[in-house]
């Protein structure tokens, strides 16, 4: 059977659980004699405390995960990755690599409260005390608006197991019946559309504005966006800025990829805009 959703991202606090799903997962699709791998801190050689010390620590191994998982992934096998993956934004980048493959993935939410996962580190102490209070602080909720995170499975430290039956179904490509574990969001109205137009418009504007001196690299704020900026290393013909536009119009729309708001939309838009350039 050709599976064609190879990519199973679990996320959640530290201790929250992962592992011991992600294992459960990896012995059960093992039992079918299907082909199935696991990436982790542990076989990427990862120290967990190490890895989250500061942001620069955090990125290389951040890095380290995305390459072993664009190195790993294949349309005829599953892969884990089990580890915290508690920024959107790297979800969507590892989806991004899964869809480039021509296939999809799902998010596995392991969800627990902060007393339950200060229980767990108490029995091996995986995680400095300061760690493990500051992470989940920064643990951006997946959230199935976004296309990237659906269907999007939640587990807790309660659940006996996992929804295998509901997982293989989506690891077969085969529809999902409606449950607590795979709950659909209503899609963006019209109006949410119309701004999301509007602020990519701006955007595209203020682009314009920074490079009509014929040089790129100049800092340029995020319209609706606050003190946020971001620089563009090279100048954008217009052209191509409008193809980058209809391109991600055509992601939120017929991709269903969401956003939650036109503030949101617009931290979409840029990241989008400055992958598609550094593409070309």
């Amino acid at each position: 059977t050709l599976l064609r959703m190879p990519l199973v991202i679990f996320c959640g606090f530290p201790c929250s659980g992962k592992t011991t799903r992600a294992t459960q997962l990896l012995e059960h699709i093992r039992s079918q004699g299907r082909t199935v791998a696991i990436l982790n801190n542990e076989n990427l050689g990862i120290n967990r405390n190490e890895s989250y010390k500061n942001s620069q620590n955090e990125k290389v191994s951040r890095g380290s995960l995305k390459a072993a998982v664009d190195r790993s992934i294949t349309k005829d096998g599953v892969l884990i990755v089990d580890d915290l993956n508690y920024i959107k934004g790297f979800r969507y980048e590892l989806y991004c690599i899964a869809r480039a493959l021509g296939t999809t993935c799902s998010t596995v939410h392991c969800d627990a409260s902060p007393e339950q996962i200060a229980e767990f580190n108490a029995k091996d102490m995986r995680y400095t005390a300061e760690i493990l209070e500051e992470l989940p602080r920064r643990f951006e909720t997946p959230n199935d608006r976004n296309r990237w995170e659906r269907p999007l499975f939640v587990v807790r430290p309660e659940d006996e197991g996992l929804p295998l039956e509901d997982l293989m179904a989506a690891i077969d490509g085969r529809g999902l019946a409606p449950n607590l574990a795979t709950v659909t969001q209503p899609v963006a109205e019209n109006n949410l559309l119309h701004e999301i137009d509007q602020i990519t418009t701006q955007i595209l504007a203020a682009v314009q504005k920074a490079q009509t001196n014929g040089v790129g690299g100049e800092k340029i704020t995020v319209p609706g966006g606050g003190k946020k900026t971001f620089v563009v290393n090279r100048v954008v013909p217009v052209g191509e800025q409008r193809r980058i536009k209809r391109q991600f119009m055509k992601v939120v729309t017929d991709d269903g990829q969401t956003p939650a708001s036109a503030a949101h939309a617009a931290e979409m838009f840029v990241d989008f805009f400055l992958r598609q350039v550094a593409a070309e």
